[in-house]
């Protein structure tokens, strides 16, 4: 009995003390890990209110990119689809290498109506209300009314970017205007789109008679919806400086069977 060697009952390097030691430290693991992502959204919350804090147009470009991507209804299953639909081309052969078209790939293209306006599926509020190319004549026989009391602080045509310095197509005039100056429609029609986007800020667009629509961005509230009857004169919005806007002013658009024409041709704004 003497040459008995006496172990304990549960030595260190026993499985049931390793699981132990394997468990605490994967505990402390987990622990660690959501600190640290917990400290990482604090981090962001902070910056966010930083930025928004911070009146700039850069900073209120970035704020209407944040706030526009948050705002959008992600679909899963369409995105899911997309890539089943892709990985089944890849696998199969894309039927155009035989001389067909795909069917599918016809619906997703944006196409005018009978009337020449572009339709809902091709507007784009990143970079225009409407997408089209601009210029062609124009044959618009009534009087517009002026949207806004104000002077005129930039010209329709290409001109230099005022945040992003790059040359561009301005499809409209700015109206420099009081901040919370009512906007009127400038003839009557139906509201066909209401919203917000990064680069327009709050905005609205109105379907006219004879091929005729007008925008009107950066708006500080628009006080009509989509679907409703607006007559000319009516106070549709009110001016603001929401989205890529530098100071407070009213971006006023026309288009002509889906082309940006200069709005001066129809209204009359003083210069300052």
């Amino acid at each position: 009995m003497d040459d008995i060697m006496v172990r304990s009952r549960y030595p260190r390097h026993s499985i049931p003390a390793k699981r132990r030691s394997r468990y605490g430290k994967e505990k402390s693991g987990l622990t660690g890990l959501i600190a640290r992502q917990l400290a990482i959204c604090l981090l962001i919350f902070f910056v966010i209110l930083l930025v928004k804090s911070i009146d700039t147009p850069f900073t209120n470009y970035i704020t209407g990119n944040v706030q526009y991507v948050l705002e959008q209804d992600i679909e899963l299953d369409s995105i899911f689809k997309n890539v089943d639909n892709a990985l089944n081309k890849l696998r199969n052969g894309n039927s155009t290498d035989n001389g067909t078209d795909n069917p599918s790939d016809k619906a997703d293209s944006p196409v005018d109506d009978s009337s020449g306006n572009l339709n809902a599926g091709t507007i784009k509020p990143e970079s225009s209300v409407l997408s089209a190319s601009t210029g062609g004549e124009t044959d618009f026989a009534g009087n517009m009314t002026t949207p806004v009391n104000g002077v005129l602080s930039s010209s329709f045509g290409e001109r230099k970017d005022p945040i992003t310095k790059a040359l561009k197509m301005h499809e409209g005039i700015d109206i420099e205007a009081a901040n919370g100056e009512n906007i009127v429609a400038a003839l009557g029609g139906t509201v066909v789109d209401a919203g917000s986007s990064p680069t327009y800020g709050n905005y609205l667009r109105i379907k006219h008679n004879d091929g005729f629509e007008t925008v009107y961005a950066h708006c500080s509230a628009v006080s009509v919806q989509e679907g409703q009857k607006v007559t000319q004169g009516e106070v549709v919005a009110t001016v603001g400086n929401t989205g890529a806007s530098v100071g407070t002013h009213l971006h006023f658009e026309v288009w002509k069977d889906g082309k940006a024409v200069n709005p001066l041709e129809y209204v009359s704004v003083p210069l300052p």
